[in-house]
């Protein structure tokens, strides 16, 4: 079960006269030694163990409840073509899951093993994910769109040296990974990184969806403007002498 889930045990047999204790609680939880309702803790991974004896009865009768993080499901939302396919990532949770189609306006399946395929149909398909053990539920929207792609706005970046942009890519999965091409820019954390002077070419690439897009980047040198500035006010009439006025202009590019 899930950290923080509640449930009562029950028992029969006996006198009727129960008291339940922990054997072990591994998950840190709480619980009623006269109804038996069970509040499970918040350390995962672990098994509780849970008695119950009657009171004027010998023995003992032992559960165990297995406490599991909630399960993790990727795509969490994506885009995809009409008739696009990616099988679904299922992480942590008790490790037996369920796919079934909430919804499927475009016509698309999905396998019990989680491998979408999407319909001929424009639309948005819904994929419902169930933990078998916890009864836990997470639904996917998948959008299906005609001529869906993975798009960088802007596909063309001119960036000053040391100087940065946070890359804005629509369609996919979101999940991306990317390869440069050149030594003149970086990726980090979905931020182009300008690094030095020339051409770099990103390749980014949907892990689920396949889809590729590519951003080119060209780093030059940042513009050095106060010499112009300095420049342009010596040319201007002016009382003070050559030498304050420049003092004004670096004074004036330095705010």
């Amino acid at each position: 079960m899930l950290p923080l889930d509640l449930l009562t045990f029950q028992a029969s047999g006996g006198d009727g006269a129960y008291q339940f204790t922990f054997g072990d609680n591994a998950s840190g939880g709480v619980l009623n030694a006269v109804t038996g309702a069970y509040l499970s803790g918040e350390v995962v991974e672990v098994t509780d163990i849970v008695e119950v004896h009657a009171q004027n009865c010998l023995g003992v009768a032992r559960a165990e409840v297995l406490v599991v993080a909630p399960m993790s499901v990727l795509p969490a939302v994506v885009e995809v073509p009409k008739n696009g396919s990616f099988a679904f990532e299922v992480s942590q949770g008790s490790g037996r899951f369920a796919f079934l189609m909430a919804s499927a306006r475009s016509g698309g399946e999905v396998t019990p093993e989680g491998l979408y395929s999407a319909g001929g149909d424009e639309g948005a398909d819904v994929v419902r994910v169930t933990d078998i053990a916890t009864g836990e539920m997470v639904e996917v929207t998948v959008t299906v769109r005609a001529g869906a792609t993975l798009t960088p706005t802007p596909d063309t970046l001119f960036l000053a040296l040391g100087s940065s942009h946070a890359l804005r890519v629509t369609g996919g999965s979101g999940e991306l990974t990317a390869t440069v091409e050149g030594d003149s820019a970086a990726l980090e954390d979905g931020v182009v990184q300008a690094l030095a002077e020339g051409a770099s070419q990103l390749t980014l690439t949907d892990r689920f969806t396949g889809q590729q897009a590519v951003v080119r980047i060209t780093t030059v040198a940042p513009l050095d403007v106060e010499p112009f500035i300095a420049e342009a006010i010596l040319r201007t009439p002016s009382r003070r002498g050559p030498s304050r006025r420049i003092a004004d202009a670096r004074r004036w590019a330095d705010r």
